[in-house]
């Protein structure tokens, strides 16, 4: 691989050592030649029993190409029960130096008859230093290395355990083990293999006289809007609780933050908690770049640096006055502590509409409009706001998701069917929250029709329809009703659907017993015609669209 830097050498002339003339310091250009170098836990001998334990070139080539920066060595490659250890690979910007010593062997001196030793017998004549390319990236190894309970071979129960997957029949009838007690001195404490425990340190961790599988290296955000690098923290949930997180199945929520979190206040500024507190007392819930886009505004409204304001992991900032709650329609927001959106209906407008933005582009395809669309590729920073004409605020895109609030929508049409009671359920559930799920859908294929129309270079098809300001709260009550009335059927459908097909494939006998349950699921098929809005437990055809997409927020 080229590199386009190169290295002007010093130039080239006499310099002055105390008084006494130096040689000349020379004037050359490097090559453009980038190198990864393995910085081998070892005496280096042979190459190729290097190359072996490292798993062969194809192995460094995949390790150097791949984006998880790790590389594997194992000493004893032949030995399935080898404990190899991980090295990381991580950015360098060195010098690969050549340094040639030439060194001139004097003959020894003969003293009346007889050899002397010389105290010059080797004499370094020259060292020469060339520089052969630049170095780009480093594999270094830091764990405790090839770590192994084994038992020698020459150990009289190896030879047994050999003997029997050998079917040697004369040793074993001949073995015996009251002799080898006698021998190794172990008649009350026979000789059994080492435990597993002294193997299970599975995770390569920074040399430490104590192994501890609480290391981890885990990926932070050093500032804002910055990408995250890796850091090895010490996951001990007594000391080095960061945050507190919940999931949808969580019966309590926590009203404050714990002990361990509390300690962490004395190292931030007071009046960056005060005013991240006065946040969360005008709404419940925010998003966590969202908050950081504010307070940095506020602290360079003062003229503070903002590094120095912020602590390094922000979490630690935002435990002190909220928890992060994970799947469901609230996935990755910071909650105010005390504060449950399952049981508030009024949450239902903090509730996302999560888009997959691959599948989304690839729907697109020729019509996207070249200049919007590339907002919604990598090619973006993640972080960056998105102004879109039909939401409040400027979203911003996460990994591979847009994530838009249903209060952001600024549709007064949706609005409007958000505010009716009749797209509530008795109580929120993962999948939908509080809203019905052929409500959930709607407004799902709605942001999906006005992002077509935005992104897309002509018109699209299908134009969304009620985006008109006039208020009709009848016909908008109609359109519930039918959405959920049709929803309800089609779940019923597909319910008596799976009935039948099961039946069908049971043995005749078998098949009349249970028509009279095919009879019941028909007449709830048409009980649910006079339901305007029933409960829907069952939401396995429900698409998931929250899914574990926690990402830098929880970590």
């Amino acid at each position: 691989m080229a590199n386009s830097a190169s290295i002007n050498g010093l130039a080239s002339g006499q310099a002055d050592c105390g008084g006494v003339a130096c040689d000349t310091i020379p004037f050359e250009m490097a090559p453009l030649q980038d190198y990864f170098v393995v910085e081998y836990p070892g005496h280096v001998r042979s190459t190729e029993k290097v190359l072996r334990s490292l798993g062969g070139e194809g192995k460094i080539q995949k390790a150097y190409n791949s984006g998880h920066n790790e590389i594997e060595l194992r000493y004893r490659v032949e030995d399935p029960y080898s404990h190899g250890i991980q090295g990381t690979i991580c950015p360098d910007d060195g010098l690969l130096l050549k340094v040639t010593r030439t060194v001139r062997r004097k003959k020894q001196r003969q003293t009346n008859g007889q050899e002397t030793n010389d105290a010059t017998a080797e004499q370094v004549v020259r060292t020469a230093t060339e520089v052969c390319g630049f170095i780009t990236r480093t594999a270094r190894f830091r764990s405790l290395a090839d770590f192994q309970l084994a038992t020698s071979i020459r150990d009289p129960l190896v030879k047994f355990g050999q003997a029997a997957q050998t079917l040697d029949v004369n040793r074993i009838a001949t073995f015996d083990f009251d002799a080898m007690a006698v021998e190794a001195g172990l008649l009350q404490f026979p000789q059994v293999f080492g435990p597993n425990v002294a193997k299970l340190p599975a995770l390569a961790t920074h040399y430490d006289y104590q192994q501890s599988s609480q290391m981890a290296p885990t990926y932070i955000p050093k500032f804002v809007d910055q990408p995250a690098v890796a850091v090895l923290m010490h996951r001990k949930r007594n000391e080095g609780e960061t945050f507190l997180r919940c999931t949808t199945d969580t019966s309590v929520v926590p009203d404050g933050p714990t002990p361990a979190i509390t300690r962490r206040a004395s190292n931030l500024i007071s009046w960056v908690v005060e005013e991240l507190r006065q946040r969360f007392s005008e709404r419940p819930l925010w998003l966590k770049h969202d908050l950081l886009h504010l307070l940095t505004a506020e602290i360079e409204t003062r003229g503070q640096v903002v590094s120095h304001a912020l602590p390094d992991d922000p979490n630690v900032l935002l435990a002190q006055v909220a928890y992060t709650m994970t799947g469901g329609p609230w996935n990755h927001g910071w909650l105010r502590y005390g504060y449950d959106p399952r049981l508030d209906p009024a949450a239902r407008y903090y509730q996302r509409i999560s888009l997959r933005l691959a599948s989304f582009i690839g729907q697109l395809g020729d019509r996207a409009d070249p200049d919007r669309a590339v907002l919604l590729t990598s090619a973006t920073p993640a972080n960056t706001p998105i102004a879109l004409p039909f939401t409040t605020h400027p979203v911003r895109r996460r990994l591979n998701l847009l994530c838009v609030e249903i209060g952001e929508l600024n549709v007064p049409h949706i609005r409007r069917i958000a505010n009716l009671d009749a797209v509530l359920l008795p109580k929120s559930t993962r999948p939908s929250g509080w809203f019905h799920p052929a409500i959930h859908q709607y407004f799902r294929r709605y942001l999906i029709e006005r992002m077509r129309a935005y992104f897309s270079r002509e018109p699209s098809p299908h134009p969304p329809a009620h985006d008109t300001e006039t208020e009709d709260v009848e016909a908008e009550q109609k359109l519930v009703a039918e959405l959920i009335t049709r929803y309800e059927h089609e779940r019923a459908t597909r319910a008596a659907s799976r009935a039948t097909a099961e039946l069908a494939s049971l043995p005749e006998d078998v098949a009349k017993n249970v028509n009279s349950k095919v009879d019941q699921l028909m007449q709830t098929l048409e009980a649910f015609h006079d339901i305007p809005n029933g409960d829907s437990p069952d939401l396995d055809d429900e698409d998931d669209d929250f899914g574990d997409i926690y990402g830098s927020d929880g970590e």
